[in-house]
């Protein structure tokens, strides 16, 4: 069905999140937990930013809601209305609430179909991170008293052949009394309007939104959903969720959400502190074209190979065996200093495809493939996490590999070796980068960036997209790094006057 032949009907059946019922129980359902009190999953903080997020999108009647839902900028064309709107808000209040990366397309959730995919889900609310529920059910047949809703959780009514919509909404507050409610576009007798409403009161059943929902006798003045079942997405830890909210590590995060979600590129991005705060993700749990930076996770695994291979004197057997005329340790050296394709290959092709995802694999990279070259921002974390901490090597090759990491060439006063010029402690950077000028465009750096005692993991990589032009992409690249180097400077309590911070 095309856009342009979609009833009003259709669009309240569809519209939102479009996650239609499946036949069966879906395998990752689960059962919430049984509690005697209101539960709360966020933080203070973050329940308080969630409810001040969603006042920002109150509407009193169709002519402003309708306006909102221009305001929040999900599709291109007429289809743009507040009556299909709710996927792309629920979204946008969890954004502003700094409870959803910015990364996360609202286009995405307006008129998703995840019978055909669920990658958009999977790559939102990955299941490291959020409790998937599902429940066949009727939604206003789940015991509130027993299993409550919490503040922040992402909902989606599914419609039975004889309801008229499916909806999406958040829960946006709960109260000391247990009652939960939601900021959410609504129908009423004179049009839409975006309102925060009651859902359910523990303490008095058939009371709230939940239930009108259900009610058939008003059927024709909002409508009817939730009969066919519904699915619950809840933050694991709220800890997880969280960034520094003030100072530079706020600037450093704003200024990179702009850059990125202003690029031509596609950006896959995260810096965090290694023990300490997390401090920036774009886009971490898709996966994508890596360019040479899937060079570290195919010498890990060589490293690993190497380490069952040799009997004894693993440094020996690097040095006199090898294979396509070359060392071990001469192929390891020219795929990560001077990056290599024809020893990238060579060494590939020596192992196997089927043995390097096997290897990936086993060390919990569900998103690295070799061919056709894909992985993950939160892969290359673990890569480079367990280079520097040895977790799936043992010392010696531990050595070798952050040796080479390591190794200075020209190449390295630029992208992350521009932090050099940025603070004045000595700096040790383990990072392999990636270029490609067409075919897909790319340019990447990855890696730990040491700075006395604190460390840091940085990857950036943009791919270009429809009116990207190389010199583009790495300035953009020189201006991430460059953000990162003025906050790792204030940071280490640099002269704020000499880095043009806003104070």
């Amino acid at each position: 069905m095309t856009p342009d032949k979609l009833s009003r009907r259709d669009f309240l059946r569809l519209a939102s999140l479009g996650l239609v019922s499946l036949a069966a129980r879906p395998r990752w359902a689960q059962a919430l937990s049984p509690s005697s009190a209101p539960p709360q999953v966020l933080t203070k903080a973050q329940r308080q930013r969630l409810v001040t997020a969603s006042y920002r999108y109150l509407a009193p009647d169709d002519i402003s809601a309708t306006q909102m839902a221009i305001a929040i900028d999900f599709v291109e064309g007429p289809f743009e209305g507040a009556s299909n709107m709710c996927g792309p808000l629920s979204v946008r209040i969890l954004q502003d609430a700094d409870l959803l990366g910015r990364w996360v397309s609202r286009n995405d959730f307006w008129l998703l179909n995840p019978r055909d995919n669920l990658d958009t889900l999977r790559e939102t609310f990955p299941s490291e991170l959020y409790h998937w529920f599902s429940y066949d059910s009727p939604f206003v047949d789940h015991d509130f008293s027993a299993q409550p809703l919490m503040a922040g959780d992402f909902i989606y009514l599914t419609a039975s052949p004889s309801d008229t919509f499916e909806h999406i909404f958040v829960v946006t507050r709960v109260d000391s009394e247990g009652r939960a409610y939601t900021v959410s576009n609504f129908l009423t007798a004179a049009g839409m309007v975006i309102e925060e409403r009651l859902l359910y009161d523990p303490q008095e059943p058939g009371i709230g939104q939940v239930y009108d929902w259900a009610d058939r006798s008003i059927r024709n003045t909002i409508g009817i959903t939730g009969s066919g079942g519904y699915q619950i997405w809840r933050i694991k830890q709220a800890s997880q969720l969280e960034f520094p909210q003030e100072g530079p590590a706020r600037w450093l995060r704003d200024g990179l959400d702009a850059l990125m979600l202003g690029s031509t590129a596609a950006w896959y991005a995260q810096i965090e502190e290694i023990g300490g705060p997390l401090l920036f993700q774009f886009a971490p749990y898709s996966d994508f074209f890596p360019a040479s930076t899937i060079k570290l996770p195919i010498a890990l695994a060589t490293y690993a190979w190497l380490e069952e291979a040799a009997a004894s004197d693993w440094e020996t057997f690097i040095r006199t065996q090898g294979a396509g005329g070359r060392s071990y340790q001469q192929l390891l050296r020219a795929m990560l200093v001077e990056s290599e394709e024809d020893a990238t290959e060579i060494l590939a092709e020596h192992l196997g495809a089927a043995a390097l995802d096997a290897r990936w694999q086993a060390w919990g990279l569900a998103d690295t493939r070799v061919s056709p070259r894909r992985s993950s921002v939160r892969d290359l974390r673990a890569c480079f996490l367990a280079a520097s901490r040895g977790s799936w090597l043992k010392r010696s090759s531990q050595a070798h590999l952050l040796e080479l990491l390591s190794a200075y060439t020209i190449n390295d006063e630029g992208r992350l070796g521009r932090l050099r010029k940025r603070v004045s402690v000595p700096l040790t950077i383990y990072n392999k980068r990636g270029s490609l000028v067409s075919g897909p465009m790319t340019v990447a750096d990855s890696g730990i960036v040491v700075a006395g005692a604190r460390r840091f993991f940085f990857t950036a990589s943009a791919l270009g997209g429809a009116g990207s032009r190389y010199e583009d992409l790495e300035a953009e690249l020189d201006r991430v790094v460059d953000l990162f180097g003025m906050y790792l400077a204030s940071s280490l309590y640099e002269a704020r006057d000499n880095l043009h911070l806003p104070r």
